[in-house]
């Protein structure tokens, strides 16, 4: 029950920070924010920072870091003018024993979560997958080893 408080309440800070537009000039970064990647033990861990605004949608580009593989992000995220949906596209950049991951997808800011789909060079260590708004873990791996490879591992 914890969790999920704890989940609900990084999703409507999250929200309230994205629907609220800040001043033209801001450059201070929002977050992090974290998503979970299931069925991939990959932890994403974003700050925001606006980029532009158009009658239909608010733009943020972010880097980031996929904390369980200790691999480093190039981020996109345009958020619709209704608030209810951020379109993701990342880069995860290599580290050895990792190839490159190029990936993206939808999140609805009423559940907190949508559809991802990743793309490998070797295509078998990527695929499918769903973002999960999570509270962001202390900086460090989450506990416990994964015999799920991370997006992009080689086997």
């Amino acid at each position: 029950m914890r969790k999920a408080v704890v989940s609900f309440t990084v999703f409507l800070a999250i929200l309230g920070v994205l629907v609220t537009p800040p001043a033209a000039n801001a450059t201070t970064p929002v977050g992090p924010i974290c998503f979970s990647t299931l069925p991939f033990p990959d932890v994403l861990v974003w700050f925001l920072d606006q980029q532009g605004v158009t009658a239909n949608s608010v733009y943020f580009d972010t880097v980031g870091k996929d904390i369980a593989g200790n691999r480093s992000q190039s981020v996109s995220v345009v958020l619709d003018r209704a608030n209810r949906v951020l379109k993701v596209g990342y880069t995860t950049h290599p580290q050895p024993g990792a190839v490159p991951v190029i990936a993206g997808g939808t999140v609805d800011l009423a559940t907190g979560s949508g559809p991802g789909q990743c793309f490998a060079p070797d295509l078998a260590s990527c695929g499918a997958f769903i973002f999960q708004v999570i509270a962001c873990p202390a900086g460090a791996a989450p506990e416990g080893a994964s015999d799920v490879p991370a997006q992009g591992q080689q086997q």
